[in-house]
């Protein structure tokens, strides 16, 4: 997850839960999956492969808070409740390739690609076309996020089935995920926003304190406080004070949705242009440039409004956006937002906090 976390953590330490972790997804794919026939075996392999791989970074978030609540070593209990994050992290990221039309996650298929692509395999030769191909793509990729979705409500159950707080701590898990199916609503339908009309920064912020702010970090964080016994009042402030962290790991989300390569990121080069995302940096980018360049800030606008941008209309948008020093203001913001959570992190009680001094540094310099 990066070499600022493990030495924190402790080499051994670190390898011990992502064991841990391994070996509690394997169970529940194979508690899950128990039959042979074809339809079933490529039911387990999107399934397996929409939750392996990826940064696990919910899952760390969670062992992080573990630790802080005074547990000393990663164990199953924590393992199960970070199985739990990264299995609804699955269906998020499943239900939402597929709402953005996106072919690639980690450098791999993503599930509606992968199922249109076993098609063919799947009917045994019978006579289909491919418009049922990617049908039965899309068909799968909803049911794959719904069923990862269920089993991590499982796996949550599991993780906190003896403890004083389950009430609350299973509240607090599907108050998060309602809270991403909120923000995810509000970002589809902030696609379609006139660029030229109501576009402002506020907007896309919005979308980021639903949908990746609480999720990304501090939810799970504040999860695995909880689950390691960590007093509820505790818990509360040591989630509010990194939630800046959230919003700084989405906005340098955003900013390597633009400029990361496809071989760092594992997404297509510059993809959030291609999707017309209506980001934090767009909405900058566009102010600015209105100030100093209209006629640039026009153009910007008329390429993020076409329904499909080939990849010289791609470039002169990345182009533009260089050119508003967007980029600069951004970087700018995500530095306040980490000082800002190292400040409210100073006024807590904290036994150790050099581990989240290392994951706010890994979070807002990350490079995928």
């Amino acid at each position: 997850m990066g070499d600022l976390i493990t030495k924190s953590l402790g080499d051994d330490q670190h390898k011990h839960y992502q064991i841990l972790l391994s070996q509690v997804i394997n169970k529940t794919i194979d508690d899950c999956f128990q039959q042979s026939s074809k339809r079933w075996m490529l039911l387990r392999t999107l399934t397996l492969n929409s939750v392996e791989g990826g940064k696990r970074l919910r899952a760390l978030c969670a062992l992080i808070g573990y630790l802080l609540a005074g547990i000393s070593e990663p164990d199953e209990k924590i393992a199960t409740m970070g199985a739990a994050l990264e299995f609804y992290q699955a269906s998020a990221l499943t239900h939402d390739d597929l709402i953005d039309k996106s072919t690639i996650r980690r450098n791999l298929p993503t599930t509606h690609v992968l199922a249109a692509s076993r098609f063919n395999d799947l009917v045994e030769g019978s006579s289909f076309s491919s418009e049922s191909a990617n049908d039965f793509g899309k068909n799968s990729a909803i049911l794959v996020g719904d069923l990862t979705l269920s089993l991590a409500f499982e796996l949550c159950a599991k993780a906190v089935s003896d403890s004083p707080q389950v009430g609350k701590i299973f509240f607090e898990f599907s108050r998060m995920t309602s809270r991403v199916a909120q923000g995810q609503f509000l970002d589809i339908s902030l696609d379609y926003q006139d660029i030229f009309k109501g576009f402002s920064e506020s907007l896309p912020l919005e979308v980021i304190s639903y949908k990746t702010a609480g999720y990304s970090v501090a939810d799970p964080l504040y999860l695995g406080a909880l689950t390691g016994g960590l007093n509820v009042d505790c818990a509360e402030e040591l989630r509010n004070a990194i939630l800046p962290w959230g919003v700084a790991f989405q906005l340098r989300d955003d900013m390597l949705g633009v400029f990361a390569q496809t071989k760092t990121a594992g997404k297509p080069k510059a993809h959030d242009i291609a999707e017309g995302k209506r980001t934090l940096l767009l909405a900058k980018a566009m102010q600015n440039l209105s100030l100093t360049a209209p006629a640039k800030a026009h153009l910007l606008a008329e390429i993020m409004s076409l329904p499909k941008r080939n990849q010289e209309e791609i470039d002169q948008a990345v182009e533009l956006i260089l050119d508003s020093g967007a980029d600069k203001e951004i970087e700018e913001k995500i530095s306040y937002l980490y000082n800002q959570g190292l400040e409210k992190l100073e006024c807590l009680s904290l036994s150790n906090t050099n581990i989240l001094i290392s994951l706010g540094q890994m979070l807002t310099q990350r490079e995928r």
